[in-house]
């Protein structure tokens, strides 16, 4: 795979949507973690790194 600079690579982004006739665009992910490492990644949020 070529090394694509992001910038160029976004820029016919915006035209895409708007050629399907969506009024804009949302990148939405998720990620399942064990619980154990979901309550260690909240206590970070919440408290900081050591």
């Amino acid at each position: 795979m070529p090394n694509m600079i992001p910038e160029l690579a976004d820029a016919g982004v915006p035209a895409r949507w708007r050629g399907l006739g969506l009024p804009g665009l949302a990148d939405v992910h998720v990620r399942f973690l064990p619980e154990r490492m979901e309550r260690r990644v909240w206590h970070h949020f919440e408290h900081g790194s050591p």
